[in-house]
């Protein structure tokens, strides 16, 4: 008599069992992954909208004003640049005021004692508004 089941879905050889756990393990990764990398994009996207909004004030605000601002943001949040109030660029003319900012974040892994990168994000921030007067 010829056994007509699927063997795909009968739990006789453990092959659904051995298929979930490696299902739930690449969710579980990709979870931990997410959790990771979605607060270094808050971060960036954050900087971002803080940069918009003092390039859109600028005629209100002196460089060194949005110099303090942008740079103090960047430490409260933890990124990882030495010299915030160096790295951002400033360029103003009369009618026109250009924010650059670049910078790195590192996606690592603690392996034992050690960390091990995974990836390193490069982040490159450029906003341009014109000044009204």
């Amino acid at each position: 008599m010829k056994d007509n089941r699927n063997p795909f879905l009968s739990n006789t050889h453990g092959g659904v069992s051995i298929g979930l756990v490696l299902w739930g393990l690449l969710a579980a990764a990709l979870i931990y992954i997410g959790f990771r990398v979605f607060p270094i994009y808050d971060r960036y996207w954050e900087v971002e909208g803080l940069m918009i909004a003092q390039a859109r004030k600028a005629d209100e605000f002196t460089d060194s004003e949005i110099r303090k601002n942008v740079s103090e943001r960047i430490v409260e949040l933890g990124i990882p640049i030495a010299k915030p109030k160096e790295a951002l660029r400033i360029n103003r003319s009369y009618n026109n005021i250009k924010l650059s900012l670049k910078y790195e974040e590192i996606f690592d892994i603690q392996v034992g004692q050690h960390y091990q990168v995974l990836y390193v994000f490069p982040f490159d921030i450029n906003v341009e508004a014109d000044i009204r007067r």
